[in-house]
């Protein structure tokens, strides 16, 4: 029963890692005392969701550390038309 949410099932080793530990805190409290049937089960609709459900994705991108930039460079940026003057002040 998966919601399709994501196009790209692919994830980054932080992503998967942050997967996994979430998995295991969230299964945690029941280790030893659900059967080992229903913890199967619990573990796989915990994987299923984390991987496709949109709001899950969402907080995931967010809380994921991500790799520090190395470099920086220009953006465009839409708003600003490429032969704007930088500094904010008229030219005289």
């Amino acid at each position: 029963m998966s919601n399709d949410a994501s196009d790209d099932p692919t994830f980054t080793p932080e992503e998967e890692a942050f997967i996994q530990a979430e998995i295991a805190r969230a299964m945690k409290p029941y280790l030893g005392v659900a059967p080992p049937q229903l913890l199967a089960t619990m573990r796989a609709t915990l994987e299923e969701q984390m991987r496709t459900h949109p709001v899950m994705l969402g907080m995931m991108k967010q809380l994921v550390a991500r790799k520090p930039v190395d470099r920086s460079g220009d953006v465009p940026n839409e708003a600003v038309p490429p032969d704007a003057k930088a500094g904010g002040e008229d030219e005289r």
